[in-house]
């Protein structure tokens, strides 16, 4: 008897381990299942099912603050569901339950991977985070177990390629799946995915796919997705993407990036230009001014120096409208004091809307 407690306690904690990979779901049924061969396996359950069915999995998601689900109301949680034909598509007609027990410190480091299948074909894929509740419309689940990182990124590999014989229609919806399956990659962990990513930015064979890599490199991935934008724009020669790349570099969260974007307010190429100082400026913030004003004053092309302004504008608690009004009273371009103007006038801080009352009554 003593012999098989062990046993039993080993069980029990095995038990807890696959609850735990599984979301939290209502409405709906979740079938449990340990992974063989992912892409196979999930194919094989696709086609077998007579009804739609999602597939999902768990991964470790990449780290960063990543909200990666809905909120309805005073509720938070997805509605797998919602906007399809036949279904749920107003969130107000199912609440989701509250949670109950202790808050997780943990919750949001995975990742939830999704598929819809719909008579054997992939239909849909969906990407939340590991602590967003569930909805599933009434459907089944079908939950894989204990995928690895390595399987998760070489199936969704496989959903990034988009060529192929067949009609406009499903030219289209394959677009749609590497997109989705773009995203995901996006947001694993594990180092694969930058893999992925550096090959999708690297080929120049579909624009709209090397976009969104080229920009979740930048967002997503870290110092490794930063330095690979960096070396990439050193060999650039084609102007919109450097400017792509440039856009990129911007959405990095780490260090170094205005020290990148500097050397580019004066490049040579205006669009390339534009993109950097615009970028620069709100990334610097009020400490920049005297550079950003420099530029307004003198750069020769009007697209750059209203990129200027615009950025000013964007700085936070009003901190850019003093410099607004000094523009749009002093400047001696009409295209400079034109931009100053209109931002002003969208503006609600109290100097904006004073200024522009001021010049009512001129």
């Amino acid at each position: 008897m003593t012999r098989a407690l062990p046993v039993l306690g080993c069980l029990v904690l095995l038990a807890a381990v696959v609850v735990a990979q599984q979301p939290a779901v209502q409405n709906g049924r979740v079938e449990s299942h340990r992974v063989s061969a992912l892409e196979r396996d999930v194919i094989a359950l696709g086609k077998a099912a007579t009804d739609p069915i999602w597939v999902g999995w768990r991964v470790p998601m990449v780290d960063g603050d990543r909200e990666l689900c809905s909120s309805w109301n005073t509720s938070r949680g997805d509605y797998l569901e919602s906007g399809i034909s036949g279904t749920i598509t107003s969130p107000e007609a199912r609440q989701f339950t509250a949670p109950t027990g202790p808050v997780p410190l943990e919750g949001g480091t995975s990742l939830l991977v999704l598929m819809r299948f719909v008579d054997g074909r992939l239909e849909r894929m969906r990407t939340l985070g590991g602590d967003c509740p569930i909805d599933a419309g009434g459907r089944t689940i079908h939950w894989i177990d204990a995928v690895t990182p390595a399987d998760s990124l070489r199936f969704l590999d496989t959903l990034t390629r988009v060529d192929g014989p067949d009609s406009l229609n499903a030219i289209t919806a394959r677009r749609t799946l590497a997109s989705s399956a773009l995203s995901s990659i996006a947001l694993h962990r594990d180092a694969g995915a930058d893999a992925i990513l550096e090959r999708i930015a690297a080929d120049r064979s579909d624009t709209s796919l090397r976009s969104s890599a080229l920009r979740m490199l930048g967002s997503h991935r870290g110092a490794r997705g930063l330095a690979t934008l960096e070396r990439q724009l050193k060999t650039e020669t084609v102007s919109d993407d450097r400017r792509a790349i440039v856009s990129a570099i911007a959405t990095s969260r780490e260090p170094g990036v205005a020290g990148i974007l500097k050397p580019l307010l004066r490049d040579g190429d205006a669009k390339v230009r534009a993109e950097a100082v615009s970028r620069y400026i709100v990334i610097g913030g009020p400490a920049v001014v005297s550079e950003a004003l420099a530029i307004v004053n003198a750069d020769p092309v009007d697209d750059v120096k209203t990129r200027a302004v615009s950025a000013m504008a964007q700085w936070p608690r009003g901190e850019g409208v003093p410099h607004l009004i000094a523009l749009a009273r002093t400047s001696k371009d009409p295209i400079v004091q034109k931009r100053a103007v209109s931002l002003l006038s969208s503006s609600r801080d109290p100097r904006a809307i004073a200024y522009l009352e001021e010049l009512l009554k001129k």
